[in-house]
C-alpha cells in the first residue's frame, strides 16, 4: 500500500475512533494487515485517543488489536491513564486498570505520574463535593491496583510530605497503610513526617491530628529524629510556641 493511503487511513481511523464507528474501525484494522503495523509504526497511541473521546468500546477494540495500553515509550503524550485521571473519571480508570494498563506508568521523564496526578487532582476539586469524593475514590483505587505510595515529585517531595504538609491526613494513612515509607525525611531541612505534621498544628491542634500522630508513632516514625535545626519533633513545637507539647508527650508514652 502507498505510503500516502497510510496517512489517509490513519486519518479515517481518528475519525472513527473520535465518532465511535465499531465496525468502521474494526473493518480498516482487518482488512489490510500492514495498514496496522503501520499505524503502530507511527506511534498513534489509540488506546489514549479514544480516552480522550470517552469511547469505551473502541478502547477495547483497539486494545485486543494491538495497540499499547500504557502508549509509547519515550513520547511526550500523556497515556490513557493519565487522560482519565485528570477528567476525574473513576469508570474509566477503572476500565483501563481492567485492560492491564500500569498504574506506576510516568510519562515525560517521570514529571507525570498517575499517582501524584490523582492528588493533585483531588486538591482542585473542593469546590465541588461530588468531584472531591470521586477524586478521592480514584486516588484509594489506584493504590489497591499497586500503586506505589512512594513516589516523589519533580522537586523530589514525597507524597507522603506532600499529604502531611497540606494536612491531607487522611490520604496519608492510605499511602501508610499502603507501605509507605515511615522514616523519609524532607530533601530541605531534613524533616520526617512527625516535624511535618507538628509543623501544620503549631496554632491549633485538632483531634484528627493527634489521630495521625499516633498513627505514625505506631508505624515506627522516630520520634527522635533531628532535622537540619538540630531539632526533634517535640523541640520544634516548643521551639515555636506550639501547645502540642503535653498531647506528644502522651503519645510518646502511651504509644511507644
Amino acid at each position: 500500500m502507498a505510503n500516502n493511503e497510510m496517512k489517509a487511513d490513519l486519518s479515517r481511523l481518528r475519525s472513527y475512533i473520535h465518532q465511535g464507528k465499531i465496525r468502521k474501525i474494526k473493518h480498516l484494522l482487518n482488512n489490510q494487515p500492514k495498514r496496522l503495523n503501520y499505524f503502530l509504526e507511527q506511534q498513534f497511541d489509540a488506546c489514549a485517543y479514544a480516552t480522550k473521546f470517552k469511547q469505551e468500546k473502541a478502547l477495547r477494540l483497539l486494545h485486543s488489536n494491538g495497540f499499547p495500553i500504557d502508549g509509547y515509550p519515550h513520547t511526550h503524550s500523556v497515556t490513557a491513564l493519565i487522560i482519565a485521571i485528570r477528567r476525574n473519571d473513576l469508570a474509566f480508570v477503572r476500565t483501563l486498570v481492567e485492560l492491564g494498563c500500569d498504574v506506576n506508568c510516568s510519562v515525560r521523564s517521570y514529571t507525570i505520574i498517575p499517582l501524584i496526578e490523582a492528588y493533585q487532582i483531588y486538591k482542585n476539586k473542593h469546590e465541588n463535593l461530588f468531584l472531591f469524593e470521586t477524586a478521592k475514590e480514584i486516588f484509594r483505587y489506584l493504590l489497591q491496583s499497586g500503586a506505589s505510595p512512594n513516589v516523589y515529585n519533580t522537586h523530589h517531595m514525597r507524597l507522603v510530605h506532600l499529604t502531611a504538609i497540606d494536612g491531607e491526613f487522611i490520604f496519608l494513612q492510605l499511602l501508610l497503610n499502603y507501605g509507605a515509607h515511615v522514616n523519609v525525611v524532607t530533601a530541605i531541612h531534613r524533616k520526617n513526617l512527625l516535624h511535618l505534621v507538628c509543623d501544620q498544628a503549631v496554632e491549633q491542634p485538632t483531634e484528627s491530628l493527634f489521630e495521625i500522630l499516633r498513627t505514625l508513632i505506631q508505624f515506627g516514625c522516630d520520634i527522635n529524629h533531628r532535622d537540619d535545626c538540630f531539632e526533634t519533633p517535640l523541640m520544634c513545637t516548643l521551639h515555636h510556641g506550639g501547645n502540642l507539647t503535653l498531647g506528644m508527650f502522651y503519645f510518646y508514652f502511651n504509644f511507644c
